[in-house]
């Protein structure tokens, strides 16, 4: 399974090893794509939507600032146009149950 995280860094709430968090755990389901670990390319934009048409389903990391973002927004919209499964999960909670939750999301997805 392909995994595209969706999230803003611009509200502070995440930072880069939270990613690397997310990123470690969300692993073990598939591959995992996210953009500030992830990307290396010379066009960076057209990276993450090559990414995002790529992936199997889109886990939204909702923070304060979240949907300020254009750029969540454009991902998100992408997402539904491409009929993409996505899965909104307060960080907060990420940080408390997130097992719990994806585990159901896989399970649901069978």
């Amino acid at each position: 399974m392909n995994i595209f995280v969706c999230y803003t860094l611009r509200d502070g709430k995440l930072t880069e090893n939270i990613l690397k968090n997310i990123y470690e755990y969300l692993s073990q389901y598939g591959k995992v794509f996210i953009d500030l670990l992830d990307n290396k390319s010379n066009d960076r934009q057209e990276k993450v939507i090559d990414e995002l048409i790529k992936c199997d389903c889109v886990i939204v990391i909702e923070t304060n600032g979240t949907y300020d973002s254009e750029w969540v927004k454009l991902e998100i919209d992408l997402s539904k146009k491409l009929e993409k499964r996505i899965v909104c999960i307060k960080l907060d909670e990420f940080m408390l149950s997130i097992q719990n939750q994806f585990d159901i999301f896989i399970h649901s997805s069978k």
